[in-house]
């Protein structure tokens, strides 16, 4: 099949192949602006300078390189422990590489013979590795090579693990402050949804709470910021006489249309759940009937909480 350019602007048009000297190519063969481009096994007709449509549509190549690091960086995004893993294989590397180079420099060394094997010289590259120090009985350059080269090796190590730890203790502390953790409560009165009427409630279930000693109130945000109406809650606490008496207040993040999410908050063991209206009238009610058709679907018997819709 090949394409035939139409005079009125309109693109491409089917031409059968085994008709090129026929009439459907006559009216364009002694126009001078148009010349036939192969297409695939057939003809087309391109303007003078155009790219034809098989150039302007090649596959980029990629290269072993680009492929390589596209499935490094899958790899990493999928699991965060593969950088440990890449960790301890570089630091293997790095010990054997640095065992295998001091046998090879000190070999003959009368003042270094027990460092001469392979058990001793891998001890003593994790040593050089891993602690570094001074030591001045290193009289080959050879041997001073090496003991550089793996002192600055094991400091780059150290560096990459310092930094993964620190992430991981970074990111940890920054899912506690989005409220992504999991809630382990039983008991308690469960908010989904976020309004202007969530305060009052909250201070209304405090007063409720405090002839049991106070309970605990879990609320699900579907957007915003958690800390943001952690500080709200606080602010309101520290107005309030006596504080909240008791309740302690747990605030989450999610969709109270996802069951995962709702999991996370253990409405499985709440004693009641507040669904509070978000938006306008139409679709707040369809939002509050999507998440009871939910949680009676989704939960089924295990749904034990008395179920309150704003409306």
């Amino acid at each position: 099949m090949a394409l035939k350019l139409d005079r009125m602007g309109s693109g491409f048009s089917p031409v059968n192949e085994e008709d090129k000297s026929v009439s459907a190519y006559d009216e364009y063969s002694s126009d001078p602006d148009f010349a036939f481009g192969d297409l695939g096994g057939g003809a087309a007709l391109v303007a003078p300078g155009a790219t034809t449509l098989t150039g302007a549509f090649r596959p980029k190549e990629y290269s072993m390189s680009d492929r390589f690091f596209y499935k490094l960086e899958n790899t990493i995004a999928s699991n965060h422990n593969v950088p440990y893993y890449i960790l301890v294989f570089f630091a293997f590397v790095f010990v054997i590489g640095t065992a295998a180079l001091w046998i090879n420099v000190s070999h003959g060394d009368p003042d270094h013979p027990l460092a001469q094997d392979f058990h001793s010289a891998t001890f003593m590259a994790v040593q050089m590795l891993f602690t570094g120090g001074a030591d001045t009985s290193y009289l080959w350059l050879s041997e001073r090579y090496v003991f550089g080269l793996a002192m600055v090796s094991g400091v780059l190590l150290t560096s990459v693990l310092v930094g993964l730890v620190t992430e991981s203790v970074q990111d940890y502390m920054s899912s506690l402050k989005d409220g992504k953790s999991l809630v382990i409560e039983s008991g308690h009165t469960l908010i989904l949804g976020h309004s202007d009427k969530l305060l009052p409630v909250i201070r209304q279930l405090s007063l409720a709470n405090e002839s049991e000693g106070g309970g605990c109130v879990v609320v699900l945000l579907e957007s915003g910021s958690v800390q943001e109406l952690r500080d709200e809650i606080n602010t309101m606490k520290s107005e309030l006489d006596g504080g909240l008496r008791g309740t302690r207040v747990v605030v989450r993040i999610g969709n109270p249309c996802v069951m995962d999410h709702l999991l996370k908050v253990a409405v499985e063991k709440a004693k009641a759940i507040l669904v509070l209206s978000m938006g306008t009238a139409a679709a707040s009610d369809a939002r509050a009937m999507r998440i009871v058709l939910g949680l009676v679907n989704g939960l089924g018997p295990r749904l034990t909480a008395h179920v309150t819709v704003e409306v």
